[in-house]
């Protein structure tokens, strides 16, 4: 079964039975993704020279499509990789700096979703 360039095979399958090796080599770009999801958005974690395309899984370029509020909210960041039409939304997690806008409202909403509604008990 032919790979694509930059590691992704068609198929899953092979995670199965894979080396430890293997996975980490398949999972690096979206780990990566994922890194930059914290640093290239904005938030406590934003550093404005951590992001630049050479930061980018080779063969991926940063998507069109994008979630990053300054006021806080849901953050995502697209890649695409052209040469196999793949695409990958990578979501940021918690902010857990509340000192800063988007570290409250990451708080607001994990209360909220903790307890049932927000909804005093």
């Amino acid at each position: 079964e032919e790979e694509p360039t930059g590691g992704w095979p068609a198929s899953l399958d092979f995670l199965a039975t894979c080396s430890e090796a293997e996975f980490h080599t398949f999972l690096a770009p979206a780990a990566l993704m994922t890194k930059l999801t914290y640093t290239a958005t904005w938030g406590s974690y934003y550093d404005k020279e951590a992001f630049n395309h050479t930061a980018l899984p080779p063969g991926w370029e940063l998507g069109l499509l994008e979630a990053n509020p300054k006021t806080g909210g849901m953050r995502a960041l697209t890649f695409l990789q052209r040469n196999t039409q793949r695409g990958v939304v990578a979501f940021r997690g918690t902010d857990l700096d509340s000192s800063g806008v988007s570290g409250q409202a990451d708080l607001c909403a994990d209360d909220v979703l903790g307890s049932g509604g927000g909804r005093p008990a």
